[in-house]
């Protein structure tokens, strides 16, 4: 009988992490694996993992930026838009803002329903440079990022 439910409990922890996993990687939270679109990815130096943020639906780039310039300094916000299929975090430290391009936005999230005021989500995932150089304004800086786990609060 003991021997019934170990082998119960080890068959169904290799169905819960997923027996069909490629990517070592694909256990580690409930975002599914993703890749930047981009020839070569590196690690960023500035790595934001396991924050708080606030989701929130957009219909246009410019509502995120109206949304980002309406941000508390140390804090972050998530935009979708629907529309291009674009995801961003936002975070804002003194005058500098930080924007980071999701690479894997999980199907599951843009069928959310955020509120007007927004979603308040956790999320955890990994910092990569971004792909091409950016030119323009100096106060914002351009990184790729793989979530790694999503969850509404």
């Amino acid at each position: 009988m003991k021997a019934r439910i170990i082998i119960l409990g080890l068959i169904s922890l290799f169905l819960l992490c997923g027996a069909g996993c490629v990517k070592e990687s694909c256990c580690r939270g409930n975002v599914p694996y993703g890749e930047c679109d981009c020839p070569k990815l590196k690690k960023s130096d500035f790595n934001v993992t396991k924050k708080e943020a606030v989701l929130y639906m957009v219909a246009s780039e410019e509502e995120a930026w109206r949304l980002q310039a309406q941000m508390q300094d140390g804090s972050y916000i998530i935009t979708y838009n629907h529309q291009t299929d674009v995801a961003q975090i936002f975070s804002t430290v003194d005058n500098f803002v930080n924007v980071f391009r999701i690479c894997n936005f999980p199907d599951f999230a843009k069928k959310w329903a955020a509120p007007r005021i927004g979603q308040k989500v956790y999320f955890e995932g990994v910092t990569y440079d971004y792909c091409e150089p950016v030119y323009g304004i100096p106060e914002i800086g351009y990184s790729n990022y793989i979530l790694t786990t999503l969850i509404k609060k």
